[in-house]
């Protein structure tokens, strides 16, 4: 008898579930289309901004697709930077402040003195000839702004 009416109420309450959902699913459900470029170019964006710049690459190459440089070659330069300082190599960083100067000088960023700095004192560790040459090369240009934090490098 017990059994008998679990299976009553297992059989109610499947009616009530039944009769409670849409008869067809798919009417329940709205086709979305997208565009497969889109997801592409989304894919292709995270692989740039994830330093895997070959895999952004190869993937352009399969969709059938061009990259222009003005998209592509800041983010090489970014994982070359990158890269450098994960191995304490301050040149690709260095070679960065050098091409992007002007818009730094106008965000007043204080990043291309800190990075002199660093490069300077990583020198020093090694050649205080060579740290003394390459602040003889870089500190003038910081020197109006940076002058008492130089003297004390000095």
């Amino acid at each position: 008898a017990d059994s008998k009416d679990l299976q009553n109420a297992i059989s109610k309450s499947i009616k009530t579930v039944d009769k409670s959902l849409p008869p067809d699913f798919s009417k329940s459900i709205v086709p979305i289309s997208f565009d497969n470029s889109l997801i592409e170019d989304m894919i292709v964006d995270h692989f740039l901004r994830g330093g895997r710049t070959d895999l952004a690459k190869i993937l352009v190459k399969e969709a059938g697709k061009q990259i222009g440089p003005e998209i592509y070659e800041p983010f090489v330069q970014l994982t070359a930077v990158y890269d450098g300082f994960k191995e304490r190599d301050l040149d690709p960083a260095l070679a960065w402040i050098s091409s992007n100067s002007d818009a730094l000088r106008a965000a007043s960023s204080t990043f291309p003195f800190q990075l002199v700095k660093m490069k300077f004192l990583q020198l020093a560790q090694i050649s205080v000839m060579d740290a003394i040459g390459f602040s003889r090369q870089h500190f003038p240009k910081f020197a109006s702004s940076n002058l008492h934090d130089i003297q004390k490098l000095m």
